[in-house]
């Protein structure tokens, strides 16, 4: 009797072990799917992050430019009617 348990216990071991090779693959691409995911993700933040730094940089840039010119325009309009 304790032959036989421990052939069937030996058996119902090797079957989930089978079974589990099986399934290794399709978790291991489930994990991988999951992980592509999670860097697009990722890189699509970061892409609109940097997309919203460069809009202000540039309204920052016209700024200045647009200051710079109108400072210039005033100083040569005051020096014009001195």
């Amino acid at each position: 009797m304790a032959g036989e348990s421990d052939l069937s216990g030996l058996d119902l071991l090797a079957r989930v072990c089978q079974k589990t090779l099986r399934e290794t693959p399709a978790t291991r691409m489930g994990v991988a799917d999951r992980t592509l995911c999670l860097q697009t993700i990722e890189f699509a933040r970061r892409i609109e992050r940097r997309s919203g730094e460069q809009q202000q940089d540039l309204g920052f840039m016209v700024k200045e430019e647009l200051g710079g010119a109108l400072a210039n325009m005033l100083r040569g309009s005051r020096l014009s009617l001195q």
